[in-house]
């Protein structure tokens, strides 16, 4: 165990210093972020909200859904005012997608005040997402 943990250090910082105790951490801290479940039958109340939104739709079988929650989780925490994150699972409620024509995943729908904005499709990084996303509302 001890072999893993001087692992950790050695890969994550090039000095012994307090940034291996702040990765460390990292992973206990509370999460803040408020990523909403949408199902078929709260979406179209949430899409009518004054703030934007941006719905993910995904499977818990997609590799890239899974790559890009992470990534949503943290825009969730970091914008937190300008927009609400949600997430749609394909697969336990498939009338929605079906209805707005998602044929990938994972795609992400941006509205505001009921009216699409926006659609991406594909996983990508994390200021693509943010750029897009203050493009779009």
């Amino acid at each position: 165990m001890s072999d893993n943990k001087n692992l950790t250090k050695d890969i994550n910082s090039p000095s012994q210093s307090n940034e291996v105790k702040n990765t460390q951490s990292e992973p206990i801290k509370p999460s803040t972020g408020k990523v909403i479940k949408v199902t078929d039958e709260n979406f179209e109340s949430l899409i009518k909200s004054q703030k934007p939104i941006l719905i993910d739709f995904w499977a818990e079988w997609c590799g890239p859904c899974k790559q890009i929650g992470p990534i949503l989780e943290e825009i969730s925490n970091d914008m937190s005012n300008e927009i609400v994150i949600a997430k749609h699972n394909i697969d336990q409620e498939p009338n929605t997608p079906t209805k707005y024509g998602i044929r990938g995943i994972p795609t992400m729908l941006l509205f505001k005040a009921g009216e699409l904005k926006a659609t991406k499709v594909g996983a990508t990084t994390k200021s693509n997402i943010v750029s897009w996303i203050k493009e779009n509302i």
